[in-house]
């Protein structure tokens, strides 16, 4: 379906571009890019994103625009805890349940996120004479391509709870049990929902070049973009390997009392960008 989509676009905008009333555009940015979640007890960290694409602007008149396009863009970000804690049921290798309890420091997950986005912004330009000054706001449809995570946890504590002779166990480690550093995963699936996104941006408007525009943009997700909430615990314990866990990403986690750790994603962007017209039939920032 995606695919469609971004052929119907790429077709539009070759057959407009050469209307007296359009303006065709290549365009690219780099952004400070940012997946929010509400975790209770950890926060998310900036990191590095951008986008390219294309457009089309169709002119009202010199000051106004309708403008659309197709674009790839991409977030990275930072999920951070100081401290989080769990526990799930477990059998032992020997077949005796015990409640697995498990307590980290430190977590890191870095992640990158990749969505086709389809614009739409109406523009204010002055269409001055020289370098003039326009603003556009407007949104976005983001369907997301591709999400994944790598976790990093410095520190890792590992005990067995044994109900039936009320014991915790926080050795031998043969068995899981203790102390853990350094622990580095391969990368995890982190999947979103459509994002919906409030987008602007202003900048000037140069009178000739290829590089006609130059500005800042931001975008601000609307809905919650977090596909399933939680259903597992954040480490596994695994009777026929006790010393290897499985890791899962604290976004598709629950805690020790069954609630996920988060329940909420947003993603953020604010940035630089420019845009190309490598052929422009009329110039519409002239009156």
């Amino acid at each position: 379906m995606r695919k469609y989509i971004l052929f119907f676009f790429l077709l539009s905008f070759g057959l407009a571009s050469g209307q007296q009333s359009g303006e065709f555009s290549i365009h690219a940015g780099g952004a400070f890019s940012l997946l929010k979640y509400d975790l209770e007890k950890g926060k998310s960290a900036w990191g590095p994103g951008g986008h390219i694409g294309l457009g089309y602007r169709y002119y009202f008149s010199a000051r106004w625009s309708l403008g659309t396009g197709a674009e790839y863009q991409t977030y990275g970000s930072e999920l951070k805890s100081d401290a989080f804690e769990g526990a799930s049921p477990a059998q032992d290798p020997e077949g005796d349940s015990f409640e697995f309890r498990y307590r980290g420091e430190g977590y890191r997950e870095k992640q990158r996120s990749g969505y086709l986005a389809i614009p739409l912004n109406l523009q204010f330009e002055t269409a001055a004479p020289g370098t003039s000054w326009y603003i556009n706001l407007g949104g976005k449809l983001a369907f997301n391509l591709h999400g994944s995570g790598r976790i990093q946890l410095p520190s890792l504590s590992t005990s067995a709870y044994y109900p039936e002779w009320d014991v915790e166990l926080k050795d031998p480690a043969f068995m899981g049990f203790g102390q853990w550093d350094n622990i580095r995963s391969s990368d995890r699936e982190v999947p979103t929902k459509t994002a919906f996104l409030l987008s602007g941006e202003t900048g000037v408007k140069r009178p000739g070049g290829w590089i006609r525009y130059i500005g800042v943009y931001a975008d601000y997700g609307l809905n919650n973009i977090l596909k399933t909430p939680g259903t597992s615990p954040a480490v596994g314990y695994v009777p026929d390997d006790p010393v290897n866990f499985t890791y899962r990403s604290l976004t598709a986690a629950v805690n020790g009392s069954g609630v996920p750790y988060v329940e909420k994603l947003m993603p953020l962007s604010l940035g630089l960008k420019i845009r190309i017209v490598p052929y422009l039939k009329k110039d519409s920032g002239k009156k």
